[in-house]
């Protein structure tokens, strides 16, 4: 019985230990100022409750001077997936990246 009431308890604790940035807007880290589909909830919201939540940020930015150009070499992940892609089809068809020498992959 003390285990299944250990394992309640932490299963509760854990659900209670997730929290969102859009609790909180002006508490938020700057990623997420700068990226808020990045949060979960976000982007389960419904079309009006976030562009409730951008307006704010949009203040929140304006308070705290950011641009988000800290960020500006961070890819997303469909330009990474098709970055490797691109390359996974080069290496099948044998295409090099160089004219004229011997091909090579990492």
């Amino acid at each position: 019985m003390r285990v299944l009431t250990f394992i309640l308890f932490m299963i509760l604790s854990s659900c209670a230990l997730v929290q969102s940035n859009i609790s909180s807007v002006k508490k938020s880290n700057d990623f997420f100022l700068c990226f808020p589909d990045t949060d979960l909830v976000f982007s389960k919201l419904d079309l009006e409750q976030k562009l409730e939540i951008q307006s704010q940020i949009n203040i929140e930015k304006i308070a705290r001077n950011l641009t988000c150009e800290d960020y500006a070499n961070y890819a997303s992940g469909e330009e990474n997936l098709k970055r490797i892609n691109q390359e996974e089809l080069d290496k099948k068809i044998g295409k090099c990246r160089y004219r004229g020498e011997p091909c090579r992959y990492d």
